[in-house]
């Protein structure tokens, strides 16, 4: 699947019970769907001749996704934090959680283009991918190389360079001081896209809003005074049925808009509410079919069906013909969506989670975040 993709992996943030100050289930529930946007998208752009239909509209918003998981990325860190964590562990406990898979996922994905599409990659942007740095380089080339999941992971892997330093700062705000924080967060992807709304995927201007790790800090950092509102008891209690219908209007609409402003502006608020309410409901006990058992488990296995489904779809589109049929189309969406989401479980079972705890430091006791 040798296109221009601008969005192939999110970034992850694990929403499990050992990692929160409160099991916050509905947010485990939200990132399969999520997942589920992107390989969406990816389908569209690996068939683009596949008579999918209305799905372009479904689907075609799947790069705002990212923004979803930038924003979780950051309240979860934040809720989860632990007082007195230094940074050393802190970051070797993230590496823990994305460098696994990673590694086992780019592997397979040189084999395939080795062994499979007989398309080998240039050796500096193979290893750019295999380090993360990808998203640091303005060429398609780099941040779409291999894989190209590993773009957002280079984001996640600034992000919580810094985070230590960041938390601290944010949580020494006065609760109006949180509030400009918040709206700065939102601005400043708004104005970028406004500076750059021409830009196009591919050009230069377009990786510098949608790939280079600082400028989609600011989604990351919104994420974090979400949750430290929600700390400090200043977050609005919303209904999360109006609001997740607002959410997915928001990022159906997000696939009419210029590019510039699609992948971050048009759901970025929409977003931070959704996780502001799903969390709120999840500390205040209300039932929630993303709580279910099957929807957890999914969310459980979204970081590896996010890192093998691109594979998946490479040795599909290389086999299969481009223009598909309409059963043609819905049996390819069918199998490689099961054959991504069985090679997730095992991924997850067999690599991330035994890898992740072995690689982990020895956990402290937890204190939560303070707030004023």
């Amino acid at each position: 699947m040798r296109c221009d993709l601008y969005l192939r992996s999110p970034p992850v943030a694990s929403t499990r019970a050992d990692e929160g100050a409160g099991r916050l289930d509905s947010l485990t529930g939200l990132r399969f769907f999520a997942a589920l946007a992107v390989f969406g998208l990816h389908l569209l752009l690996a068939f683009p001749g596949a008579p999918y239909g209305a799905l372009d509209h479904v689907f075609g918003a799947g790069p705002a996704a990212v923004s979803f998981f930038f924003v979780l990325s950051g309240f979860v860190l934040t809720w989860a934090h632990r007082e007195g964590d230094r940074a050393g562990p802190f970051l070797q406990r993230r590496v823990a959680r994305i460098y696994p898979l990673q590694v086992a996922t780019w592997a397979l994905t040189l084999v395939i283009l080795l062994a499979v599409v007989h398309q080998p990659p240039g050796r500096g942007p193979a290893v750019a991918s295999l380090l993360l740095l990808s998203p640091w380089v303005p060429s398609a080339q780099y941040y779409n190389a291999m894989d190209a999941a590993c773009w957002s992971l280079g984001c996640e892997l600034f992000f919580y360079a810094l985070f230590p330093f960041i938390l601290p700062a944010l949580a020494r705000l006065s609760t109006r001081a949180r509030h400009l924080a918040l709206a700065g967060a939102v601005a400043g992807p708004l104005l970028v896209a406004t500076v750059l709304h021409g830009a196009q995927p591919g050009s230069t201007h377009f990786w510098f809003l949608y790939y280079f790790p600082p400028v989609r800090l600011a989604e990351f950092v919104a994420g974090m005074l979400v949750a430290l509102e929600l700390r400090a008891g200043s977050w609005p209690r919303l209904p999360r049925g109006p609001v997740a219908a607002a959410a997915l209007a928001a990022f159906v609409a997000a696939s009419w808009a210029p590019p510039a402003f699609a992948v971050v502006s048009v759901t970025l608020v929409p977003f931070l509410l959704l996780v502001g309410a799903a969390a709120h409901a999840d500390l205040g006990g209300r039932p929630s079919v993303l709580r279910s058992r099957a929807l957890v488990r999914l969310g459980i296995w979204s970081f590896a069906f996010y890192l093998v489904h691109g594979p998946v779809l490479e040795v599909f589109a290389h086999f299969e013909p481009r223009h598909l049929s309409m059963a043609g189309g819905v049996a390819t969406a069918l199998a490689t969506f099961a054959v991504s989401l069985a090679l997730a479980a095992l991924a997850c079972r067999a690599v991330e989670r035994p890898l992740e705890r072995r690689l982990r430091p020895r956990a402290r006791a937890r204190i939560p975040v303070g707030g004023r």
